[in-house]
């Protein structure tokens, strides 16, 4: 093909030109396209077969018209059309049509095309082509509606209306609707126009009545046009439309109830968001009940999920009081935000922050979690990244607030979108941002780690696993409480098996209860105390003490021993899992005060 490319470009000899030129109708020579023709499937052997060279020209059409090279296509098509006089009735019956569509489409887009050329081009092939008459006459009727001819436009639907060949088949009947069809779409449009105009009028002004009377009876005849082609399942978008305003206009709403109904449920017809659209907007107008608005916006969100109604739909299943309804508006405003079309949406982003504050005082934290257990592994990523902090910040900075206090919600205080934003230090969002940290803390979903995880998942499942074989409970460890504060009373088990039980220092010094409020003072009680298993066995009584201790513990207890050690105001604290564990007591990486 590339050769071929070249040596058309490439001037030939005279004598190339005499003995194997290729003239086209359009007076251009080509010296080399009957060789490439008569040897393009045989390897150099010329072999001279039709469907061969017909096969190789349209092969060059095509690859001119994915090249948008309107001349060399049309140059080819002038020789193409040999492909109209094949010996085989079934090959011509099918070339007429491929015919049509190559030359109309070349036709089209050529800068040198007029339509007077395309107007005779279409009723050389309407006369050739028989079968494809009505298909040919839409295509035709469609060019010139394109070009602002509408009245020629009518003109052509209205022959192409009237014509019969041979029996009516059912696809002929359906094109026959079709015809129809475009031609009341023509009338609908001057219908508009009239409808335009009277608006214009005093509703008083005698002019105005008789007018609407005009224009009734006009959208009545026209409506005619319409009925055979709703009525046969399939996608009539702009038809029904123009239908429905039509009866809508004279009165009849229950006609064009039962037209949008039938078009939206009615089996028959495939799936078509527009048809739940068009109902929609219809109750929606004649002021329908709720009920009735969720159940067509609810098909609607199954179909589409992104579609920009599904913020309507969120409100409204907001505002109902069933909790199923509550939980799906969640659910649908998290959808919308699943499609990358969405994601600048800053209704969408206002609209979830808000609700999820809301469901959040309501104490319904399952629901947002259930929402998020599925996309906590590609939303970050896809919304939250850093990049998109940045772009956010630059292009809405009100959009980059609103994600910021979600992300904030979603993934907690370390999330690096929630960070960034929080870092700005802009002038007409300082209140903002104040705002989005109070409420980041008092809605997150992320909550910091409790001390079941410095324990172990591990350690806390075999203690419920020995549970059942423990005896019943019994006291091993008394204290005196003499204080009303600073009492501690944390437990929880250290890295070396032992239980940690923090005791607090028992009160301030000078206090009512001062005497005990000094740890420092050894003679104080307030410990932090550790029990563990005696390796003694069954014959050792009683706790030991470390030897800093100034205290023993009274011998209550078996198999058991206890340790202590002075610490101030050890209310609560965790377990570093990364400083060494003592032969005594463990290491701890905070203690904090009551």
């Amino acid at each position: 093909m590339t050769d071929f490319s070249e040596e058309l470009t490439r001037p030939g000899s005279e004598d190339d030109q005499v003995e194997i030129s290729a003239v086209s109708g359009t007076g251009m020579h080509f010296p080399w396209l009957q060789e490439h023709l008569d040897a393009v499937a045989t390897r150099g052997k010329k072999k001279k077969e039709f469907a061969q060279t017909t096969g190789a020209c349209l092969s060059f059409i095509k690859e001119a018209l994915l090249k948008h090279q309107w001349q060399r296509a049309a140059e080819y098509m002038c020789s193409y059309l040999q492909i109209l006089e094949d010996f085989d009735s079934n090959k011509r019956q099918s070339a007429t049509e491929i015919v049509w569509k190559l030359g109309s489409e070349v036709l089209f887009y050529h800068p040198e095309s007029s339509t007077e050329t395309f107007n005779t081009f279409a009723d050389q092939m309407k006369n050739i082509g028989v079968l494809n008459y009505l298909k040919i006459s839409l295509q035709h009727a469609l060019y010139l509606i394109h070009h602002g001819m509408l009245e020629e436009a009518s003109r052509n639907l209205s022959q192409a209306e009237t014509w019969r060949y041979g029996e009516k088949s059912s696809s002929q009947e359906t094109l026959i609707n079709l015809v129809q069809a475009y031609k009341g779409l023509l009338e609908y449009f001057s219908w508009s126009e009239r409808k335009m105009e009277l608006s214009k009028l005093d509703k008083d002004d005698y002019a105005y009545s008789t007018e609407a009377r005009n224009i009734v009876s006009h959208s009545w005849k026209t409506s005619v046009n319409f009925n055979a082609l709703i009525k046969t399942p399939g996608v009539w978008d702009p038809f029904v439309k123009s239908y429905v305003e039509m009866l809508e206009f004279s009165g009849d709403r229950d006609g064009a109830r039962k037209v949008l109904t039938s078009y939206a449920y009615d089996e028959k017809f495939p799936a078509n968001p527009n048809a739940h659209v068009y109902l929609y907007n219809f109750l929606k107008r004649e002021k329908a009940p709720r009920a009735k608005l969720l159940s067509v916006l609810k098909i609607l969100y199954q179909i589409v999920p992104s579609h920009k109604l599904m913020l309507e739909f969120h409100l409204l299943l907001k505002k109902s009081e069933k909790e199923e309804h509550r939980k799906l508006g969640l659910a649908v405003l998290f959808g919308l935000l699943d499609f990358a079309g969405c994601t600048r949406n800053i209704t969408a982003w206002k609209h979830l922050a808000s609700y999820l504050r809301q469901i959040l005082m309501q104490n319904h934290l399952a629901w947002v979690q259930e929402e998020w257990k599925s996309r906590r592994n590609w939303w970050p990523a896809f919304h939250f990244s850093y990049f998109w902090a940045k772009s956010d910040w630059k292009e809405d900075k009100d959009l980059a607030y609103e994600k910021a206090l979600i992300a904030g919600m979603l993934l907690g205080k370390g999330c690096r979108y929630f960070r960034y934003i929080l870092k700005q230090d802009h002038q007409g969002v300082k209140k903002k941002i104040k705002l989005m940290k109070k409420s980041v803390k008092k809605y997150s979903i992320v909550k910091p780690p409790s001390l079941c995880l410095a324990v172990g998942l591990p350690i806390l499942q075999e203690l419920q696993h020995q549970a059942r074989a423990v005896p019943p409970a019994r006291i091993i460890l008394e204290i005196e409480e003499l204080a009303s504060n600073h009492n501690g009373g944390q437990l929880l088990f250290g890295l070396d098996s032992h239980l940690y039980i923090f005791t607090g220092d028992g009160g301030q010094p000078g206090g009512p209860f001062g005497k005990f409020g000094s740890v420092q003072n050894n003679g104080h009680s307030r410990f932090i105390i550790s029990i563990v298993e005696d390796e003694a066995g069954e014959d050792s009584l009683g706790f030991q003490a470390p030897a800093h201790s100034a205290q023993t513990a009274p011998a209550r207890q078996r198999h058991q021993r206890e340790q202590r050690c002075f610490c101030c105001d050890s209310s609560r604290c965790a377990i570093s899992h990364q400083a060494p564990v003592l032969p005594r007591m463990p290491s701890f990486s905070s203690v904090l005060c009551d």
